[in-house]
């Protein structure tokens, strides 16, 4: 209610935390739409617990799950109650493959990959598993989907690799949450045992 209001901050203030700095992210918010009305989102994920927040400020409606347990798919939840709030085609989450890969294909995905000058994460084999890190992201698993495409357990998290058509080698990885997607271009090879 306060941040629906102009006592906790100003609507100057509201207008410039909500305002992308990188689409569609802004201070400390992802600020897009949903079904052609604005929404202010964010959710959050820390050992033993998981969080989701949608609000929608021109229709005063705020839908926010909290978890216990990193088994649940808080986001995949909150997007289907705001489907439902919003009278629209929605679908229930389904269990996700688990695909085993020989070491041989886990290693061509090793390496750095650069979202951005400032966002570089290391993608690497450990004990025949693929992990993602970042400077400030704890390290997680990949789980192989298909022989190109992964997901995080328990957490609304894709990755896609891609290959360079003229050299057969990896050289892109898509990072997908909900409806964001950005892409990284590997910049450096990285073999790990």
């Amino acid at each position: 209610q306060a941040l629906m209001g102009d006592s906790f901050l100003t609507a100057a203030s509201k207008k410039q935390w909500y305002t992308p700095v990188i689409a569609p992210y802004a201070y400390g918010w992802f600020s897009d739409s949903l079904f052609g009305r604005k929404r202010i989102s964010h959710d959050g994920n820390v050992s033993g617990f998981k969080a989701n927040i949608n609000r929608m400020p021109d229709d005063d409606l705020c839908v926010i799950a909290l978890s216990n347990s990193n088994s649940s798919q808080v986001g995949q939840m909150v997007r289907v109650l705001m489907s439902i709030l919003y009278d629209q085609p929605y679908q229930l989450p389904v269990a996700k493959k688990e695909l085993t890969l020989a070491d041989s294909i886990l290693h061509q995905y090793t390496g750095t990959y650069q979202f951005w000058p400032e966002t570089i994460v290391q993608v690497l084999v450990d004990n025949r598993k693929l992990y993602v890190e970042g400077p400030t992201q704890p390290r997680m698993e990949l789980v192989a989907e298909t022989e190109v495409k992964f997901y995080v357990r328990y957490m609304d998290v894709n990755f896609e690799f891609s290959k360079d058509p003229s050299t057969g080698r990896i050289n892109e990885m898509r990072f997908m949450q909900g409806k964001e997607k950005l892409t990284a271009k590997k910049i450096s090879e990285k073999n790990n045992q």
